[in-house]
């Protein structure tokens, strides 16, 4: 192959650009063999054809689509309207969320979950207000509801500018979980104590 060399106690092995040469075609060459051989298969291989009594496969429908058609065929089920505004949760149009989370909870008005994710699109939308009530609610739902905790504490402390409510929602949350995260991924209790020497 090469030659091998010994350079002050060291052994080293120079090889030929032959060999280099030779080894990069050797696998050009078996990749194009074994590309071509997988090709001839797939065209040996017949396709299927819907039978008559067969129906074509219908395209997929987005995502969307599928959930808002989900709420059309079941506009009375608030976890359908719930999984439509979450979508629209994820995919940041705050306005159609809302409109699907408040469907929802005008169907069940006692799931923490969605008044706290229709409370975080009021506050997109730049109303504070209404967030603290939907997030409120929740809570009183369910008092130990973390998510809630921590976006009332952001709401009061961000947008309402009043720290003392926010301490209050996160001294709550701590109790309840002592690590847990606060803004720019510090821990909660880390970013109280900054919060003091404002």
């Amino acid at each position: 192959m090469g030659k091998s060399k010994k350079h002050s106690g060291v052994l080293t092995r120079t090889y030929s650009w032959k060999v280099v040469v030779g080894a990069f075609v050797l696998g050009y060459i078996c990749s194009a063999i074994i590309l071509y051989s997988m090709n001839t298969e797939s065209s040996k291989t017949p396709s299927k054809q819907p039978s008559a009594s067969q129906p074509a496969p219908t395209p997929t429908a987005s995502p969307l689509a599928a959930l808002q058609a989900r709420t059309q065929t079941h506009p009375d089920d608030p976890a359908s309207w719930a999984q439509l505004g979450h979508y629209y949760f994820d995919t940041h149009q705050f306005q159609p969320a809302i409109q699907a989370y408040e469907k929802s909870l005008s169907l069940n008005r006692a799931n923490p979950s969605v008044l706290v994710d229709c409370g975080v699109m009021y506050r997109r939308i730049k109303n504070p207000q209404q967030a603290v009530k939907l997030f409120q609610e929740a809570l009183v739902l369910q008092p130990d509801h973390l998510t809630a905790l921590y976006n009332l504490g952001i709401v009061f402390h961000f947008d309402l500018q009043d720290s003392a409510q926010a301490r209050t929602a996160w001294s709550r949350l701590l109790e309840l979980n002592p690590q847990a995260k606060g803004p720019g991924n510090q821990t909660l209790r880390d970013f109280m104590d900054t919060m003091e020497l404002e």
